[in-house]
């Protein structure tokens, strides 16, 4: 159920880069995919030249993205998500 990614960017929590071994059970990626992602933050370990990541927390980057692009990503969606949230006082039913 894990990968391991070589990350061609990585900082406390996200990610980008290559996968280059598969566990058993994935799925949704092969070897050479390029995809990025973001881990538990008390995980840590982006900064890594190689990471083992769950299936669940990456996704396959898109063609038109830098890796630097990319891993920025995760954390844009999570700021806009937490803004409409918080300071616009939505509720889950009205933002899904």
């Amino acid at each position: 159920m894990r990968a391991i990614v070589t990350t061609k960017y990585g900082s406390v929590e996200v990610l980008a880069g290559m996968v280059i071994e598969v566990g058993k059970q994935i799925t949704n990626y092969k070897m050479g995919d390029a995809v990025f992602g973001m881990v538990n933050a008390f995980k840590g370990g982006t900064y890594a030249e190689f990471v083992k990541v769950k299936e669940e927390e990456t996704c396959l980057k898109p063609e038109n993205l830098s890796f630097e692009e990319a891993a920025s990503l995760p954390v844009v969606a999570v700021t806009a998500y937490q803004s409409l949230a918080r300071q616009g006082q939505l509720s889950r039913a009205t933002m899904c």
